[in-house]
């Protein structure tokens, strides 16, 4: 994922997001994909200053981005948790 895909994420997000915060999605980007992000009830809840939201549809087990080939996956899990522990840092 290059950083111009960032940097337009950046341009709608209604707060300045912190280095780690960066990171993060960069990482969520290079895994899901660009545009699936940037579609994605993630985004509309980051573009929405909701970070509850985010992080549900992001990170959590129920909803987030935690399966591969339709079934739970417990590294994807654990990463998942990763980076919402650096995305709080």
């Amino acid at each position: 994922v290059e950083r111009p895909a960032l940097k337009k994420i950046e341009k709608v997000i209604p707060f300045k997001l912190t280095t780690n915060q960066q990171t993060v999605l960069l990482s969520l980007m290079f895994n899901i994909g660009v545009e699936a992000f940037r579609t994605s009830d993630a985004m509309k809840n980051l573009k929405a200053n909701d970070i509850a939201g985010f992080k549900r549809e992001a990170f959590s087990r129920k909803e987030g981005w935690v399966e591969t080939a339709g079934k739970f996956s417990k590294g994807l899990f654990n990463r998942r948790q990763r980076e919402l522990k650096l995305w709080d840092k």
